[in-house]
C-alpha cells in the first residue's frame, strides 16, 4: 500500500510544495539547497498531508519526507513528490532488519510479578537489579556524552530489557517503547489510585504509579550503542517503585488481558485507547493529562466521530447509579469544553483526572473483557446504547420478537 495524500477537501499540497520551491535551489547536478532555515517549518506541515500505510508505522516519517525532497530536482509537484517518497519508502523495505536490544526503566518492584513476556514481535525481560554486564558501560558511555538536564534514575527502577528485530534504530525504539507502554497501560489500570487529594501546595507528579525511568537506550548484539545519542524524558520525576500486594494474581490479570487485547477484533482501537491514556498519565500538566485521557475515552465510546452526549451516556452505563454518573460526566464535559475552547486551566485538574479515570478504566476493561462478545467497537456502542430500566428493556424485546415473527417466513 503506497504513501498517499490526504483528503483533498481539505488539503492541498501544492501550496506548501510552491512555498518549499521558492526557497530551494537545484544545481547541474541535481543537488539540493535550501536558503535560510524555514524549510524546517514546512517539512511537518507536509508531513501532515501525507497518509502513511501501516508498514510505515515506527519510521521517521519526517525523514522520508525530508529525503524525497532532496531527490525532487528541478520539477516539485504534488504528483513527482509522491513518486519519489514511495521510491524511498521502498529503498527502506529493502532494508534487511537486524536485531536490536532497547534498554529502559520503568518505577516497578518486579520480584514475583513477570520475568519475561513475548508480546508485540517483542522479547521484554524484567530484571530488579541490572542490564546485562555487556551493555553497562556503552549506556553509561553514550549518557554522559550527551548529558540531559533531568534527575538520575533511581538504581532501585526495575531493568527492562527488550529484544526486537528491526530494519533500523529508530524502528526498533518506538516498536520496544510501544509493546512495554502497552503492558504498562494495564499495570496502571490495576495500580493507579483512584482518588488523591493534596493540602496547600498541588501535587505536579504524574498520575501512574508504574512510570518510565530517565533514559532509553538501544544497542547492537554486541552491546555497543546502535546509534549516537538516545532518548530520554524532559519531564522525568522520580517516583517510588510500586509494588503489587499480590504479584502472582497481578501476573495472571496481566497475561490475561494481554491475550485478550491480542485476540480482540478492535485491537488497534484498544490499542491505541490504551497507548494515550497511559502516555497521558506520564505528564505532570494535569490540563494536558485530562484531554490526552478524554481523547483515550473518545476512541473507545464514540469512534470516528465525536459524540459528547453518547460519550456520556456509554460511559455511565456500566454503573449502577447511572444518574449521577452522568452529572459527573456532565461535569468533566464542561472542564473539558472550558480547556480546549477558552483555554482556562483549572488548579482542581488533577482531581478531574482522577474522575475521568475511574469512566475509562471501566470502558477499557468492559472492552477487554469482552473482546469476543461484540464483532466491531460500534456493535459494543450499540450494546451501551441499550436502556439501564428492566422494563424498558423488556419492552424493547418484545417488539424485537414481534418484528422477527413479522417478517419471518410462512411455515
Amino acid at each position: 500500500m503506497p504513501i498517499k495524500w490526504k483528503s483533498s477537501d481539505r488539503f492541498k499540497p501544492s501550496h506548501i510544495l510552491d512555498r518549499i520551491d521558492s526557497v530551494r535551489s537545484v544545481n547541474d547536478e541535481g543537488q539540493v539547497s535550501y536558503s535560510g532555515l524555514v524549510i524546517d517549518e514546512y517539512i511537518p506541515i507536509l508531513h501532515s498531508m501525507l497518509q502513511f500505510p501501516p508498514i510505515a508505522v515506527g519510521m521517521e516519517q519526517e525523514m522520508l519526507v525530508w529525503k524525497a525532497l532532496n531527490l525532487s530536482g528541478k520539477e516539485l509537484t504534488p504528483d513527482t513528490f509522491l513518486n519519489l517518497i514511495n521510491q524511498v519508502l521502498s529503498e527502506k523495505l529493502t532494508t534487511k532488519e537486524q536485531n536490536y536490544i532497547v534498554l529502559t526503566t520503568i518505577s516497578l518492584i518486579p520480584d514475583g510479578l513477570i520475568n519475561k513476556i513475548k508480546f508485540m514481535g517483542c522479547e521484554i525481560e524484567f530484571q530488579p537489579k541490572s542490564f546485562p554486564k555487556k551493555f553497562i558501560e556503552p549506556r553509561k558511555e553514550v549518557i554522559k556524552k550527551y548529558k540531559a538536564d533531568i534527575p538520575e534514575t533511581p538504581s532501585s527502577y526495575c531493568h527492562v530489557i527488550i529484544k526486537i528485530r528491526a530494519k533500523s534504530d529508530n524502528i526498533a525504539f518506538h516498536k520496544a517503547m510501544r509493546a512495554l507502554d502497552l503492558i504498562r497501560a494495564i499495570m496502571c489500570l490495576m495500580a493507579n489510585s483512584r482518588m488523591q487529594y493534596s493540602f496547600g501546595t498541588p501535587l505536579l507528579e504524574p498520575i501512574n504509579k508504574i512510570r518510565l525511568g530517565g533514559y532509553h537506550t538501544v544497542h547492537l548484539m554486541d552491546g555497543m550503542s546502535a546509534r549516537k545519542g538516545y532518548w530520554y524524558e524532559p519531564n522525568f520525576i522520580t517516583t517510588k517503585p510500586h509494588a503489587f500486594d499480590n504479584p502472582t494474581l497481578a501476573r495472571k490479570n496481566i497475561l490475561w488481558a494481554i491475550k485478550k487485547i491480542e485476540n480482540s477484533k478492535f485491537e488497534n482501537s484498544i490499542t491505541s485507547s490504551l497507548l494515550r491514556f497511559v502516555r497521558g498519565l506520564d505528564q505532570n500538566d494535569h490540563n494536558s493529562a485530562f484531554l490526552k485521557l478524554w481523547s483515550a475515552l473518545e476512541i473507545l465510546t464514540t469512534p470516528n466521530v465525536a459524540d459528547y452526549d453518547k460519550l456520556i451516556r456509554r460511559s455511565s452505563f456500566l454503573f449502577k447509579d447511572n444518574a449521577y454518573h452522568r452529572q459527573v460526566l456532565e461535569h468533566l464535559r464542561a472542564y473539558r469544553n472550558a480547556n480546549v475552547h477558552a483555554g482556562e486551566d483549572s488548579e482542581n485538574a488533577r482531581i478531574y483526572c482522577f474522575q475521568l479515570q475511574t469512566y475509562y478504566a471501566a470502558i477499557a476493561w468492559f472492552c477487554i473483557r469482552n473482546e469476543s462478545s461484540f464483532k466491531t467497537l460500534e456493535d459494543l456502542g450499540l450494546f451501551l446504547d441499550l436502556p439501564i430500566e428492566q422494563r424498558t428493556l423488556n419492552a424493547q424485546l418484545k417488539s424485537i420478537k414481534r418484528a422477527i415473527k413479522f417478517f419471518s417466513p410462512l411455515k
